[in-house]
């Protein structure tokens, strides 16, 4: 098995970093709305600790340097030596994007919009942050190893003394980890000691990493924190706490530390625990379920075993005082992945996987339409049972890797906030964003294609729809007004809907921007609906300036055309004065979709079955007299013959069959020849040279190897209306 490249480590933690700066965006929004929670304050806080110290161990000396400074502002603003301004918020904001860009982008230019950041970091600090405990190390050099003694300006703080021993594995630094960055991590912390370890030079050791280190440290770092310290070499870290207290304030503890140092042995966290406890009796003893707690003192592991068939490094045992206690490796080892089950619900997948995984389901998909035409065709009834099976198996399959690419809408609502909060900003307006039904789910597809539509459907409601506070006033509004997200499954459908209390559209003055721009004749009558969606033709607008934000007359025909590729519908309502509502409907997967298999003049077609409301069978002359309206249900209802639309010629049967399909509000009759009975279809693109091809979407693989298209009715049924 091939082993990741130093890059693809670097990869992975740049996605560990997004992901925690997008957790710690939402906090900032948060923050802004509520500047005195603890909560978020300390998540700000953590996630810079976090990003500070594993960017020590890959080597990003400006990404360090900047979360050290910001740190800095929420470390006092913990301390109560500070307060959350918006100035600090909107500071912080600018350093997520500042991050993102320097992890994902980085250019030659940055070191001077880095240098002005932090000048204006340093402004709000005061001069900077926390003071680095790594800038008060004096070291010491002995036989043992490394030995380092801090004196914190915070010494006397309440704080927890802690065990840590840090064993990496033997090709630790492949994976482009920093070793110095982690122990400057660990110096940071407070006062504390570092002892490195070493295994005697082999050459069954091969030129790899045999060290370990020990580390007793005093912090007032909470747990969770530290642990987030270690988290991409969470594997080789065991933590365990030694008291509630500060033992290096007693000079009889820091002897005991010497002592291990000179003699060379491990640290005995036992004997320690005892000293703390002969030292300051009053104090009480652990809790027993404290979660890091260990009952016997560890020793540190054996020395990694180097691939076979070369020798296994010799072992060394350094002499200790409790031998009989010592715990191995793989116990180590065993312990950690023991922990690691336990706080972890789920894993992480690369895209690419699952697109291959929807491939291969689609592949199996086509193998049992194929296996059903071989058992129809020799009609074999032990192959019919077999099918049966096959399809029950397809099926789960088919759901269970769908659900696996279902992703809650909620991802897309961190951007949506940020978006309200800085373009109602620049506009001088107060706007709340308000969510509903966000952990909605839908493909991934559809998720990554929809932010660019919805976001410019937001920015529209903010400049077009929301009044400035005076008109609001004047209207006697609040002054704050209101975009309103939703989201919410109806049968297959996923709607999705963007509402907000602004100024809202007039009919009328749409109708004269239509006529004065010739959309539409002075002499066409349209309904309130029809208008609105005069929105979504190209070049039109109602701006009456073109600003950097809107005014072209381009965004609302690009946005209907993104949901059209993802198959999918978008409708507008509005009143004057009361607001605007966009309404989009989308299917739930792109992938794979029930249809109904029709034909026409010789030609397979394909409707998804979620659109079909029913079929109707009827004979020919009665279509040709119809005028393109039927009597269904008691209504008249528009029908659109295929045959007709798409050109297909020939002579068509006496028999036909209208599919009504749904379409908005209303219904539609498509008459077509026949109905052959559902299929399961793997959607696949047309490719470059039929992707201008105006009312198909896509087609499929049958079981017999021919070819179905798939059917764009929203294209159709426009057309007809026109």
């Amino acid at each position: 098995m091939q082993q990741p490249s130093l890059q693809q480590f670097k990869q992975k933690y740049i996605e560990e970093v997004n992901d925690m700066l997008n957790d710690m965006e939402g906090s900032i929004l948060t923050l802004e709305q509520n500047p005195s929670s603890p909560d978020e304050i300390n998540q700000v806080f953590r996630v810079m600790h976090t990003i500070k110290g594993t960017s020590a161990m890959y080597d990003f000396k400006t990404v360090e340097k900047i979360t050290h400074d910001v740190e800095g502002i929420y470390s006092k603003i913990r301390d109560a030596q500070g307060s959350v301004s918006k100035d600090i918020t909107t500071l912080t904001l600018e350093c997520v994007d500042l991050l993102r860009h320097l992890l994902n982008q980085p250019s030659a230019g940055d070191d001077a919009l880095v240098d002005d950041f932090l000048a204006r970091v340093a402004a709000i600090n005061g001069g900077g942050g926390k003071p680095s405990a790594q800038a008060t190390a004096t070291p010491a050099e002995s036989d043992g190893g490394g030995f380092w003694e801090l004196e914190s300006d915070n010494a006397k703080k309440p704080c927890t003394t802690y065990y840590v021993m840090f064993a990496p594995e033997a090709d630790i630094t492949n994976r482009g980890v920093n070793i110095k960055g982690i122990l400057e991590s660990i110096e940071d912390l407070g006062d504390n000691t570092v002892l490195t370890r070493s295994w005697p030079e082999s050459e069954a050791n091969n030129g790899k990493f045999y060290m370990y280190w020990e580390a007793i440290f005093a912090t007032d770092v909470p747990f969770d924190e530290l642990n987030e310290i270690f988290l991409f070499v969470s594997d080789e870290v065991k933590i365990e706490k030694i008291a509630d207290q500060n033992l290096f304030l007693s000079d009889d503890f820091k002897e005991q530390l010497a002592a291990y140092q000179l003699a060379d042995t491990p640290i005995d966290t036992d004997e320690l625990k005892a000293v703390a406890m002969l030292m300051m009796p009053q104090q009480p003893e652990p809790q027993q379920s404290e979660p890091t707690k260990q009952p016997e003192p560890i020793k540190p592991p054996e020395p990694p075993k180097p691939d076979p068939p070369k020798a296994e490094p010799p072992k060394t045992e350094p002499p200790a005082k409790n031998q009989s206690n010592a715990e191995s490796e793989q116990k180590i080892i065993a312990k950690n992945i023991e922990a690691s089950d336990t706080k972890n619900s789920g894993i992480k997948v690369d895209s690419e996987k699952l697109d291959e995984l929807m491939n291969l389901v689609s592949e199996f998909v086509n193998t049992k339409a194929e296996l059903l035409l071989i058992a129809e065709k020799y009609d074999i009834t032990e192959l019919h049972d077999i099918y049966e099976k096959v399809d029950k198996l397809s099926n789960k399959l088919k759901d269970n890797a769908l659900s696996i690419r279902l992703v809650p809408i909620e991802s897309l609502m961190l951007r949506f906030q940020r978006l309200v909060r800085d373009l109602s900003k620049e506009l001088g307006k107060q706007v709340d964003f308000v969510t509903e039904g966000t952990d909605t789910e839908l493909d991934k597809t559809i998720i990554d294609n929809l932010a660019v539509p919805l976001m410019h459907i937001i920015r529209n409601s903010i400049d077009h729809g929301i009044e400035s506070v005076e008109r609001r006033r004047a209207l006697k509004k609040p002054d704050h007004g209101i975009i309103k997200f939703t989201a919410f499954y109806s049968g297959n459908n996923v709607f999705i809907q963007v509402q907000d209390d602004g100024a809202g559209m007039n009919p009328e003055y749409l109708r004269e921007k239509a006529i004065e721009k010739g959309f539409i004749k002075a002499t066409d009558h349209l309904t309130n609906r029809q208008l609105y969606d005069l929105v979504f033709l190209p070049g039109f607008s109602t701006a009456q300036k073109i600003t950097g934000i809107s005014g072209r007359g381009v965004g609302m025909d690009a946005v209907r055309q993104h949901i059209m590729k993802l198959r999918g519908e978008i409708d507008m309502d509005s009143e004057v004065d009361l607001g605007t509502i966009t309404t989009i409907k989308l299917p739930l997967t792109l992938s794979i979709v029930d249809a109904l298999l029709v034909s026409v003049a010789g030609t397979q077609l394909l409707i998804p079955v979620y659109i079909i409301d029913s079929c109707i069978n009827i004979h020919r002359k009665d279509v040709d007299a119809s005028n393109g309206r039927i009597i269904h249900e008691g209504e008249p209802t528009p029908i659109l013959d295929l045959r007709t639309a798409l050109n297909m010629g020939g002579n068509p049967p006496d028999a036909c069959v209208v599919v009504m399909v749904k379409y908005k509000d209303s219904r539609v009759g498509l008459v077509l020849d026949k109905v052959h009975g559902e299929h399961q279809a793997v959607l696949k693109s047309l490719g470059k040279y039929f992707n201008k091809q105006e009312y198909l979407s896509g087609g499929s693989i049958l079981g017999d190897g021919s070819i179905a298209l798939v059917l764009d009715t929203n294209k159709l049924i426009r057309q007809l209306q026109k």
